[in-house]
């Protein structure tokens, strides 16, 4: 695997997300050395881009924060959901981790998240190309 997928919820103005972030990419890093990229979910994109850089420095080696690559929410859910789901969507093929309150959250009864994810990106469930974190 040299590519690979975090999907969850990061980058929404919210230190404690960013913190979690960079656990997650260290351990994602350290536990999978194969990885070359990292394409991360977020909101903002740039505006995490600006956090890492600010702040990385104090949390993960340089090497790790070279290997992010930052990719944002789809402005078109609806058609971005369709995809992921007919397994066309342009990540198809990487490894996923899936994390964040979009696996467990308490606002929603269980396993409404957790159930999201296997309908939205059934390829990747479908050939166990994913992990939850």
């Amino acid at each position: 695997m040299k590519t690979a997928y975090l999907k969850g919820y990061y980058g929404y103005k919210n230190f404690g997300d960013e913190v979690l972030l960079f656990g997650l990419v260290d351990r994602i890093f350290s536990q999978y050395p194969e990885i070359q990229t990292l394409n991360v979910e977020v909101q903002d994109a740039s505006r995490m881009q600006h956090r890492i850089d600010q702040n990385a420095k104090h949390f993960l080696p340089q090497e790790y924060v070279q290997k992010i690559k930052f990719v944002e929410n789809s402005n078109f859910k609806r058609i971005h959901h369709l995809q992921n789901m007919l397994g066309f969507g342009p990540h198809k093929n990487e490894f996923k981790f899936f994390g964040g309150g979009e696996v467990l959250s308490e606002e929603r009864r269980f396993p409404h998240d957790g159930r999201n994810l296997l309908l939205l990106f059934r390829h990747s469930v479908f050939h166990k190309n994913f992990i939850l974190l």
